[in-house]
């Protein structure tokens, strides 16, 4: 009977470990053009609610470098159909190769994701939605990536 148990505990943990991934959500929009929400460990499959953390890795147009790494955490929620809400808060302190900063306020930010044709939120996939720092709001559309390397924190 332990044996059993034993097996079934160990198998519940292996699938939640797999549904858990890395999502990269590029931006489209105008402002923070190719920067990317870094979201590690994930669960976005369909009937789910879950944590999310990570950070934002800021794209300098001029360096062609991701330079600052802000940290974030929130929540998801992704509805049978696979379509997604994600909320977290952007806290206003950074870390690059160089050393860090950061200001008063966080950001939150407010995304619905639309799930592609096989009902899972997956490379490809879009993201709308807004940016609020302080009252201030700036509208973002995104898709997701596949995540590589050059997001990596320096």
């Amino acid at each position: 009977m332990s044996r059993t148990m034993l097996a079934f505990a160990l198998s519940c943990i292996t699938v939640s470990v797999a549904v858990a991934k890395d999502f990269c959500l590029v931006i489209d929009s105008p402002t923070f053009t190719d920067s990317q929400f870094v979201l590690q460990k994930a669960k976005l499959a369909p009937r789910n609610v879950a944590p999310l953390q990570g950070y934002f890795a800021q794209f300098d147009s001029v360096t062609g470098t991701y330079d600052a790494f802000y940290p974030i955490s929130g929540q998801s929620v992704v509805n049978s159909a696979g379509n997604g809400v994600l909320g977290f808060v952007m806290y206003n302190i950074y870390v690059s190769a160089s050393g860090g900063g950061g200001s008063s306020g966080n950001t939150d930010v407010k995304l619905n994701c639309e799930a592609g044709t096989d009902s899972k939120i997956g490379v490809m996939d879009s993201c709308s939605g807004t940016l609020d720092n302080a009252g201030v709001l700036t509208g973002v559309v995104g898709h997701f990536i596949d995540c590589g390397p050059l997001v990596a924190i320096p």
